[in-house]
């Protein structure tokens, strides 16, 4: 990997400028994104040194890290922009952070001031109730997956991808994938039990998170991972204020509630565990007690109640209740198969007895009977010969039923990947009919809108043509009007015309014969001056009458008719104006008199003189009366006047409002073209607004199709880790001989929650002659306590307390002296 690693420049479109850390199966670089030019993390997986199914999970995991961390856009939470593969590198390319992990701080014993403590506690819970809310449950929250940045602000990362750098774990903390998905040592007590999990999973981790933070240690230590998964189910961690003088009993109660055994007794949201950590800090505790803590062991925990129904849909029942049988059984033929390995070299007689009492028909159930007899020295009845043949006899039935067994074994894998890879198959197929069904809706909804633009382009061609002919109608029509009239003008100036050569040709006829007459007269003696002095005047008069005739204007019908009637409208306003000074004259006399008959009316109250007084106001009412009737006289003659002077100004302006109205008329008629092309487009536009929201809801429905896609996945997801853990299994019935310890162990603690003292304490030998501490330093517990109806028994606990002592790897008290 090293040589690969280090001929990489780049991978995808990504340059890869440094290495930020290596492990075991890939490399985490410093790299660089060209087109966006932002800096990036790009963490890688090598196939090539990987089993076939180990790459191939790491690779899912990969896409379920990207899809998970997709949805998840929060400031606390590590992005990821993309992923792929390149030959035989799988590669994540994640937000690039500068800063720490938690667990560096953690490893140089660096200690936090409580309130910062409280602070990043808080960032990395709003994280979690984030992607909780998203539907996602982190299941690896620890130190390592928690970053500082260089403002110390918090950064949640690795969603369902097991971490690249393996050198900054030891063999606890790391995660046993295919296993237990997680790493041991922050673990819940429902993931270590396989018992279905939920959001308050990643509670109980970021507990532990938390109990660190508060006391610089971790809650939870041993010298292997079942050691540690042992003291998180069934033991409590010491107070934090007992390790850490500042830590207040409020506190105490936040720690205890986060690790609580049963989630049902835990904070059921991250945010309420955010919550409670901020009234401690400020001093405040919670009004009930809803949060105390139930303390116990082991016995006061229901494991099967932690075996919740699934959040996602499973397969059906009669499926699961045939999977669950069937992994039972090949748990128990595993765990004889271990069971046998670990005390088929050995000579205790109890070991063999444990076992044909745990397996009485089991593989090895004859021999392990001759063992017995053998190891107490009970005389077989058969000859020495004929023991060793029937030993060999049951030697090869024992062997013929393991291959079976392991055949069968085998054929269940097999089964199992094929039920896998038909789930997988099925998985691509709903996908690309989901696909398929999104790209046609998003089809029909381009179709859509080009259709609606295209109708709305052609409505709005039709209107403008519409338009543009009833405009070309209204033109023809005035050129018509126009051409009409010049007609008539000319036509009239014709006339005219006419008149005056005929008016010219009469005054020329008339001169020509008055120049006769003189020329006559002048012929006659004494008569030729008076005759001069008359034909001077009547050419001077013809003269005056031929420009008259060639002045006056062409006599016009319609022009005469228009001029008498402003002359008659202007002589009628005339009249009316005479009579409205009339009117306001008398009015003002009534006034006066009015006036008058007031003041008198005044004196004679002031004089005393009633009957004067009252004559005087019956005058003064009848004056009144006249000034009111004069002043309404007066006002109906000024609306007169005013209609008259009206009537007059619209003769003499009638060609101008002719116009005024037409082009009134033109802007009405354009309004309504305009009105009416308004209307198409809102019409257009509804139509559009129409096909638009059809193609949404072929969007809806598309999007929910790709819902019900992604709960088959996550249901495709949750049989993939069913089958893992089957063939998890299968795999294990080849494991070395020392794992037998943990299946005593097992086998042990079922015996002791049933009752059953006798065969958990021969159990609890077989694990401790195989090397178990815990099982040894149990014994001891038992014998010197008296526990599950089993007599107390002194030398018996010194002894097993030794053993426990001998073997060195787990803390063994001093036995109190009688």
């Amino acid at each position: 990997m090293a040589a690969t690693a280090a001929e990489l420049k780049t991978l995808g479109r990504y340059n890869l400028e440094r290495t930020l850390g290596k492990g075991a199966m890939g490399v985490v670089y410093e790299g660089l994104d060209p087109r966006l030019g932002r800096r990036v993390a790009i963490k890688t997986i090598l196939k090539s040194h990987l089993d076939e199914d180990t790459a191939r999970d790491y690779s899912m995991r990969f896409v379920r890290e990207a899809q998970a961390v997709a949805r998840l856009n929060h400031p606390n939470i590590v992005q990821v922009y993309d992923f792929g593969e390149e030959g035989d590198i799988a590669y994540l390319v994640m937000e690039f952070i500068k800063g720490k992990e938690l667990k560096t701080f953690f490893d140089a014993n660096e200690r936090f001031d409580l309130k910062e403590a409280v602070r990043v506690m808080c960032e990395l819970c709003d994280a979690l109730d984030f992607a909780h809310n998203a539907g996602i449950i982190h299941r690896d929250i620890k130190p390592a997956n928690v970053m500082l940045d260089a403002q110390a602000r918090t950064k949640l990362t690795d969603f369902g991808v097991a971490r690249v750098q393996d050198s900054d774990k030891t063999s606890v903390e790391r995660t046993q994938a295919g296993t237990m998905v997680g790493t041991p040592a922050y673990m819940s007590p429902e993931q270590i039990t396989g018992a279905n999990i939920d959001k308050r999973t990643d509670v109980f981790s970021a507990g532990i998170i938390l109990y660190q933070f508060l006391t610089g240690e971790k809650p939870f230590t041993g010298s292997g991972a079942w050691t540690i998964a042992k003291k998180i189910i069934q033991e409590e961690p010491p107070l934090a204020s007992s390790l850490n003088d500042a830590i207040t009993p409020l506190f105490d109660a936040v720690v205890n509630k986060a690790l609580a055994k049963n989630p049902q007794q835990r904070f059921q949201s991250a945010r309420d565990l955010s919550v409670a950590l901020k009234r401690a800090l400020e001093g405040k505790s919670a009004d009930d007690d809803s949060d105390r803590t139930v303390v116990g062991g082991l016995a006061a925990i229901n494991v099967s109640a932690l075996r919740v129904a699934p959040a996602v849909a499973t397969a059906p029942a009669h499926d699961s209740a045939r999977t669950s049988n069937t992994n039972t059984q090949n748990s128990n033929q595993e765990v004889e198969l271990e069971f046998w390995r670990a005390i088929k070299d050995g000579n205790d007689p109890d070991d063999f007895e444990l076992y044909v009492q745990q397996f009485p028909t089991g593989i090895y159930a004859a021999l392990a009977k001759r063992k017995i007899a053998k190891l107490r020295g009970v005389p077989l009845e058969e000859s020495a010969a004929k023991a060793r043949e029937q030993e060999n006899k049951e030697a090869e039935e024992a062997a013929r039923r393991e291959s079976e067994v392991k055949a069968k074994l085998e054929a269940e894998k097999a089964r199992l990947e094929a039920e896998m890879a038909r789930k997988e198959e099925e998985y691509r197929k709903r996908e690309a009919e989901a696909e398929a069904k999104r790209q046609a809706a998003e089809q029909a909804r381009v179709e859509a809108e080009e259709r609606a633009r295209q109708d709305a382009a052609a409505e709005l061609a039709r209107r403008e043509a519409q338009y543009k002919k009833r405009e070309a109608e209204a033109e023809a029509k005035a050129r018509a009007e126009a051409e009409a009239k010049a007609k008539t003008e000319a036509e009239a100036r014709a006339k005219a015309a006419e008149a005056e050569k005929k008016a010219r040709e009469e005054f020329a006829r008339r001169e020509a014969e008055l120049k006769k007459r003189v020329a006559a007269a002048e012929s006659a003696p004494g008569k030729r001056q008076a005759i001069r002095y008359g034909a001077v005047v009547g050419i001077v008069v013809l003269a005056i009458a031929g420009a008259v005739i060639f002045m006056l204007p062409k006599e016009d019908p319609q022009a005469a008719a228009k001029l008498k009637a402003v002359q008659e409208q202007l002589a009628q306003a005339k009249k009316k104006a005479d009579e409205l000074e009339q009117a306001k004259k008398k009015e003002e006399e009534a006034r006066l008199a009015l006036e008058s008959v007031r003041k008198a009316e005044e004196a004679a109250r002031k004089a005393g003189d009633k009957t004067k007084e009252k004559e005087l106001s019956e005058a003064r009412k009848a004056a009144e009366a006249e000034a009111k009737a004069k002043a309404d006289a007066t006002k109906a003659k000024e609306q007169e006047k005013f209609a008259a002077d009206e009537k007059a100004r619209n003769a003499e302006e009638g060609k101008p409002k002719e116009s005024e109205s037409k082009r009134q008329a033109d802007a009405l008629r354009q309004d309504k073209v305009l009105s009416e092309q308004v209307a198409a487009e809102k019409a257009v536009s509804e139509k559009l607004a129409a096909e638009r929201v059809a193609a949404e809801k072929a969007t809806a429905e598309a999007k929910a199709a790709a819902d019900k896609l992604a709960q088959a996945k996550t249901a495709l997801e949750a049989e993939r880790g069913r089958i893992e853990k089957a063939k998890l299994m299968t795999q294990q019935s080849t494991a070395a001989p020392g794992a037998g310890a943990a299946n005593f162990v097992q086998v042990a603690q079922g015996f002791e929650s049933e009752g059953k003292g006798k065969e958990a304490v021969k159990a609890y030998i077989a694990a401790a002659r195989s090397g178990n501490c815990e099982s040894a330093k149990r014994l001891g517990d038992i014998y010197d306590k008296g526990l599950i109806s089993v007599s107390r028994d002194y030398a018996e606990s010194l002894k097993w307390y030794g053993f426990a002592r001998a073997l060195g790897t787990c803390e063994v008290p001093a036995p109190a002296r009688r």
